[in-house]
């Protein structure tokens, strides 16, 4: 999980972690509309949702989460400045490491372009009563000692660049990529058939195949948050 400094008088400090709901929605373009926090009877957290109930976030201090959600009144820090911080972050990752924004996961192969009939981002769980967290949640903690949860950081070198640390295979119908090291799944790629499959690991590298895949999500980002150039940065020192 991500450490975010806070400013606040008890929760200094809070662990931030992501749901797969984020990521999936956003490949759908599905907006996210009336972010607003919840809390859960067996679970330290207080989460992000939208509209539509779905868990996008998770924040957890130490002193708990009634402290949290009154110092988060307090502060007047808003559901969306902290989901607009998380995913500003994360595209300063993705902008550093030089990854192309890509309006859609397509590939090229002999028999055309193709591209994924669905999108799973994998939740790991994080223990009992503390939620899950995705894997894009280490790209932002590898890179990144701490952040905060109102502003967007710039980091002076990409410690854990994504194309550096992350694989692919091919599984039936299925591309998951997954982290090198952990072997820990990132996101499943769904296919019509496996010759599909089949097709773009004979016309594409798995180099290629993850940079499709994180350029898309890339320019998702940039189309939710709906700036024109990266958001305003703030030293990291």
């Amino acid at each position: 999980m991500i450490r975010a400094k806070t400013g606040f008088e008890i929760c200094e400090e809070v662990l931030v972690s992501s749901k797969s709901e984020l990521f999936e929605l956003l490949f759908e373009d599905v907006p996210l509309h009336a972010t607003e926090y919840a809390t859960f009877l067996a679970d330290k957290g207080v989460y992000i949702v939208d509209s539509n109930g779905h868990k996008l976030l998770r924040l957890e201090c130490e002193e708990g989460k009634k402290v949290l959600l009154h110092e988060l009144q307090e502060g007047h820090i808003t559901a969306e400045d902290i989901l607009n911080t998380y995913l500003g972050t994360l595209f300063v990752i993705l902008d550093q490491a030089g990854i192309i924004e890509k309006p859609t996961i397509t590939y090229y192969t002999g028999k055309g372009f193709i591209e994924p009939i669905d999108i799973k981002v994998v939740d790991h769980p994080s223990g009992f009563m503390k939620g899950s967290f995705t894997l894009f949640d280490w790209l932002i903690s590898k890179n990144y000692r701490s952040i905060r949860i109102d502003k967007v950081k710039t980091i002076p070198t990409l410690i854990y660049d994504p194309l550096e640390e992350f694989d692919n295979r091919k599984s039936n119908n299925l591309i998951v990529i997954f982290e090198k090291d952990s072997l820990k799944e990132l996101a499943i790629m769904g296919f019509e058939n496996f010759l599909q499959v089949k097709e773009v690991f004979l016309h594409a590298t798995p180099f290629h195949i993850n940079a499709i895949f994180f350029g898309c999500l890339k320019f998702k980002i940039r189309k939710m948050l709906g700036f024109k150039k990266p958001p305003a940065l703030e030293s990291s020192s």
